[in-house]
């Protein structure tokens, strides 16, 4: 034992100074395992630096998609006729609402929301202007029957197909309306109504806002001396320019091909109340087919740079839908389809499109054996859980499945 304690320390002498690559091997080695331990250090501080900048940039992105809401809105809200009615003026109305920031946004949803205007005495002390009555800013079937005899300009188009969304099978169900010979069923035009319609809001403000200049002009015999600048129609007559200017419109734009047709329409996809109302004044003699696919299935399908975000896409579906299905249970001239019993060929929707589009089972099939064209996109969980639970009402009314 003691020998052995004594010549250890030698013999390891002897060993290093017998294996000097040993010894360099080590020291490599230590070296090597030093530099990672160094490496690895630097790599946690850069990983805590990025788990750092992540929530960083999740913090700016609900900012910047909360701001894209905020903007959305607002953008929503000048688009409607009676903002722009208001900002015109140049009263305190028009001083209110040009306000920035909260003012702006407050006044005018307090317009848009149908709520009595600011007193005066808040803003200054001159009284406001003549503002419309309620139901002249109401907009929806009701908006645009016009009394005496409706148009006739555009009473050959008998065929309107109009669904809630891109995606939700109108061109399809426009294919399957084309099998028969005698039919044509243009595309979409790009929502041209809505624009015209929006002829509607400025001349009636001059209507309504200078009623009294009509009234006492006509009163007085003509009298050339009174002041007569803004001096409009009534309203009723507005409202007849504007339907009569849009069943013009479609006259002239569906004359192509006209001739060897007994049946002639279209399809649209941005129609709601507003543009349906005027199309059942300008096509009086029209059936229409609303349509209506799976909010899940047809987001699915959906290019996501079509819309802004997948709330401003739920609204639109939302509403349409709603607006659908309010319509078709009053109106008996609306057919509302899901694209689903389309493509199942269901015994009702199938008498539908027998009896509205005068299409055989042959000529349906003849185009579902056909597919052409489709999408299909990733759906989240985190937007499929936004989309059952913004739109489980309406699903559950048309007879969707809600799954988690």
């Amino acid at each position: 034992m003691n020998d052995t304690n004594v010549h250890l320390p030698e013999q390891r002498k002897g060993e290093e100074n017998c294996h000097p690559q040993s010894t360099e091997q080590h020291i490599a080695m230590r070296a090597m395992l030093d530099r990672i331990w160094e490496l690895s250090i630097e790599a946690k501080a850069r990983f805590i630096a990025w788990q750092e900048g992540q929530r960083e940039i999740a913090e700016l992105r609900k900012k910047l998609d909360a701001h894209e809401r905020e903007l959305e809105k607002i953008s929503y809200i000048c688009r409607l006729p009676a903002f722009r009615i208001l900002h015109k003026l140049d009263t305190w109305r028009l001083r209110l609402i040009g306000r920035p920031s909260d003012a702006h946004r407050a006044a005018a949803e307090t317009i848009c929301a149908g709520l009595p205007s600011p007193r005066p005495s808040q803003v200054e002390s001159r009284p406001s202007p003549q503002a419309f009555p309620a139901d002249e800013l109401s907009f929806s079937p009701l908006q645009w029957q016009v009394k005496g005899e409706p148009p006739s300009d555009a009473s050959f188009i008998n065929l309107i197909i109009l669904a809630a969304c891109h995606r939700a099978g109108s061109t399809l169900l426009q294919r399957i309306c084309n099998a028969r010979k005698g039919t044509l069923i243009w595309g979409e035009h790009g929502a041209a109504l809505r624009y015209i319609s929006e002829l509607f809001s400025p001349t009636a403000y001059f209507s309504v806002a200078a009623a009294s200049e009509r009234e006492q002009f006509f009163a007085q015999a003509e009298n050339p001396n009174l002041w007569t600048a803004n001096m409009s129609p009534k309203i009723r007559y507005v409202r007849q320019a504007v339907v009569a200017a849009s069943a013009a419109f479609l006259s002239a734009l569906y004359q192509q091909y006209r001739e060897g047709h007994d049946i002639i329409g279209f399809k649209e996809v941005r129609y709601g109340r507003n543009e349906i109302g005027l199309l059942r004044s300008c096509c009086p003699n029209a059936k229409f087919l609303l349509l209506i696919r799976n909010p899940l299935n047809t987001w699915k399908s959906t290019p996501r740079e079509w819309y802004p975000s997948l709330e401003s896409w739920i609204r639109q579906w939302r509403n349409i839908v709603q607006d659908f299905r309010e319509i078709a249970a009053k109106d008996a001239a609306f057919h509302l389809l899901r694209y689903e019993d389309i493509v199942a060929q269901e015994p009702k929707t199938m008498e539908i499109l027998s009896e509205t589009a005068k299409v055989s089972a042959e000529e349906i099939q003849s185009v579902l054996s056909h597919k052409i064209g489709g999408s299909s996109f990733s759906l989240s969980a985190a937007d499929k859980e936004i989309i059952l639970s913004e739109c489980r009402q309406e699903m559950e009314a048309l007879g969707y499945p809600i799954t988690g």
